[in-house]
């Protein structure tokens, strides 16, 4: 069994090991053995990379992970070790995903990691994510919006001690969500039904509300600051979460109609509206915001009659266009939205 105390050494031992091959560090793209060549033909890399695999296939992520969660008395959710699994289990599942025909997919919706490792993933997204919201709002009512903003562009330096550059926690989180984004991409429907049962969109939701406290849009002003905007936020530990978060739930409510619904019910369509902004410091965000929309109004009526029938004090409207236009948005005597030129 995994779960046993003497394999635990082992483990660490052996995620050490591959890390270093890996060249890992504060880094949350981990790639796959194929993504370079000098490494994947190190035959001791091979063998450790191959001994993960299996593990992941097996489906014993969970009890590998349990193996290695850390002591009652730490302040956090995740070990180190429990990280570098991660980033492993987010190559392996990348590579898998992208070496996978359609028709493999189609035949076995589970093909890319079991069904328990993934609901074992969504309690990992809940409690990261409960964690990374509550630094954050620590973080801003210790330090006020100046210092967070100098964390948002905070450069991710490898020499720098990992809790200079972003909690633990944090970092586990956006790897999380990049795992979820692709069990979404090619998981079937009642997969995604199983994911919804453990609260794992309305977390989502919520960690996107929380973060439209902390990353306030970048409005497009000229050809010069977009360009820093965006350098800035590149090297922000918190850069992209937003896209993440988004991407993650318009994979899952993709010809899902129990995520659609939630997704309404939750009240979070306003709050989606809102993220197909232009924002030159995430310049992507509209574009998920965008195909998070349509996937929630293909084939459910609701959800289009529900956005049809917004109340106009509910209207969400692209400033930027409004700039663009040279007006403004008045709501007359009737409660109809009316556009005044400025």
């Amino acid at each position: 069994m995994l779960c046993a105390k003497h394999v635990r050494p082992l483990l660490e031992l052996l995620l050490n090991r591959l890390t270093s091959h890996l060249g890992t560090t504060t880094t949350t793209d981990t790639n796959s053995a194929e993504d370079d060549g000098t490494t994947s033909q190190d035959p001791v890399y091979q063998l450790m990379y191959g001994i993960f695999s299996n593990i992941i296939s097996l489906d014993l992520s969970p009890s590998l992970l349990g193996t290695l969660r850390p002591p009652s008395s730490s302040k956090s959710i995740l070990t180190p070790h429990q990280l570098s699994f991660l980033k492993i289990l987010d190559g392996h599942i990348h590579s898998t995903s992208t070496s996978q025909q359609p028709a493999d997919a189609a035949e076995d919706p589970l093909a890319i990691l079991p069904l328990n490792t993934t609901l074992h993933l969504c309690h990992i997204l809940h409690t990261t994510s409960s964690r990374a919201t509550d630094y954050l709002f620590g973080l801003r009512d210790a330090t006020g919006d100046s210092l967070l903003t100098q964390l948002q562009a905070q450069p991710r330096d490898a020499t720098a001690p990992r809790d200079e550059v972003a909690p633990l926690d944090l970092e586990g989180l956006i790897v999380t969500l990049g795992v979820l984004a692709a069990i979404g991409e090619s998981a079937d429907t009642t997969v995604k039904e199983e994911i919804s049962k453990q609260g794992t969109v309305g977390d989502l939701i919520s960690l996107l509300r929380d973060l439209n406290l902390f990353q306030t849009r970048t409005k497009p002003s000229s050809d010069a600051a977009p360009n820093a905007a965006r350098t800035g936020a590149a090297k922000s530990p918190l850069f992209m979460l937003k896209s993440e978060v988004v991407t993650v739930l318009s994979n899952l409510c993709h010809e899902c109609a129990v995520v659609q619904d939630e997704i309404r019910e939750r009240d979070a369509i306003p709050l989606i509206l809102e993220q197909c902004n232009l924002d030159d410091a995430n310049p992507f965000l509209r574009e998920h915001a965008i195909l998070l929309v349509r996937n929630l109004c293909t084939g459910n009526t609701a959800n289009q009659d529900y956005i049809r029938s917004l109340e106009a004090q509910k209207v969400v409207v692209s400033e930027d266009l409004l700039d663009t236009v040279g007006g403004r948005l008045q709501i007359d005597a009737a409660g109809k939205v009316q556009l005044k030129r400025g």
